[in-house]
């Protein structure tokens, strides 16, 4: 699709208001790749002893599973499987909410039985977010790692259900946006637990503050090439001429997305020599600041059009099953909430998105 297309519908619908956004955003399609990303959710989510070590190996074969579904029909078969595997899950939340995302998983695969297997991974998700609250109060040693592992799954569960109507991640028309709020559990339980203690451990490999990297994620991970810098040039003049009140908080979150796209795509000349992190493009969510979210929020048209630039980012990594669709689903809410006056700023956004592979 243009991008023309995409933001006009065929130039002749006129602009849908605020709080009236797109409702044929584009599904998700049920395809799985396996990648290194499932092994990260895999070692954040297990505190296994070094004799388990297989069962990373295990489950990250059933998280990207695209066999025969026939077998598996009932809450019980689910949590049968994963038994089976021979994992060692102290934390029943942890097992709770992994077999929320094998379930949403499942959902995709089997479309015939979507409503059923979504019920079932609301279920798991339900039991795990309680017995993971009643811990809260123990967020020291060996639990705090537990617990800062359940509060990444739980994101990962807003991001497995898939696009729902309403829910754009970070802003929302029905209330409070999901994955924002969710975020601030790893938040607060790194800062009971310190950074050092939380990826201690079997959560040790993931320890990547302060590490540098000296090439662009480009280089050796399968993502297209981008021009980007001039456009991001653009949309920094244009916060800067607007004279607004809040440009400063604009500008911060613009920058931290720039080292994001630097850390991704590599600088103008194609280098990049810097934080690992910023090759997460969740760390941009991760470090927003609460004035900027709290404009987002509220649908202002600057931190919207920012919002938008991120689904590029995003798009990086839609080889992964719960994250696939999402780029589009939010760009196209976007496109709902914008007055006509600022659209243009989303036909590159729209393009990197539908023009790229």
């Amino acid at each position: 699709m243009e991008p023309r297309q995409f933001l006009l519908v065929d130039g002749t619908q006129p602009h849908r208001g605020r709080g009236r956004p797109r409702s044929n955003w584009p599904e998700r399609p049920p395809v799985v790749a396996q990648s290194q990303s499932s092994q990260t959710i895999i070692d954040t989510a297990l505190q296994l002893s070094s004799e388990t070590s297989q069962a990373y190996h295990r489950l990250q074969d059933h998280l990207s599973w695209t066999g025969d579904t026939t077998g598996v029909s009932s809450r019980r078969d689910i949590i049968q499987r994963i038994n089976n595997l021979d994992l060692e899950l102290p934390y029943s939340f942890i097992l709770d909410l992994v077999c929320s995302i094998v379930t949403f998983h499942l959902s995709l695969l089997e479309p015939n039985r979507q409503a059923y297997f979504q019920d079932l991974a609301e279920g798991f998700r339900s039991s795990g977010i309680h017995n993971l609250a009643r811990m809260l109060s123990s967020v020291d040693g060996d639990h705090g790692r537990a617990l800062f592992a359940a509060s990444v799954l739980v994101c990962i569960t807003t991001l497995a259900k898939g696009p729902y109507q309403g829910d754009y991640l970070l802003f929302s028309d029905t209330g409070l946006p999901s994955l924002f709020e969710l975020i601030q559990g790893p938040r607060a339980i790194l800062g009971r637990v310190g950074i050092e203690n939380a990826f201690s451990g079997p959560l040790r490999k993931f320890a990547c503050s302060g590490a540098k990297v000296r090439e662009p994620a480009m280089a050796y991970v399968n993502i297209p090439h981008l021009d980007w810098s001039d456009q991001l040039d653009q949309l920094r003049q244009f916060i800067i001429d607007a004279r607004s009140t809040d440009c400063q908080s604009d500008l911060k979150a613009l920058a931290s997305l720039r080292l994001c796209y630097e850390a991704t795509w590599g600088r103008s000349d194609g280098t990049y020599t810097g934080e690992a992190i910023y090759q997460l493009p969740f760390i941009w969510i991760y470090r927003l600041d609460s004035e900027f979210a709290d404009r987002l929020r509220n649908k202002s048209p600057i931190p919207l059009i920012v919002f938008a630039y991120f689904c590029v980012l995003l798009k990086v990594l839609g080889h992964i099953w719960f994250a696939n669709g999402w780029p589009q689903y939010i760009l196209s809410g976007i496109q709902g909430m914008l007055d006509p006056v600022y659209l243009h700023w989303l036909e590159w956004p729209a393009q990197a998105l539908y023009n790229s592979p």
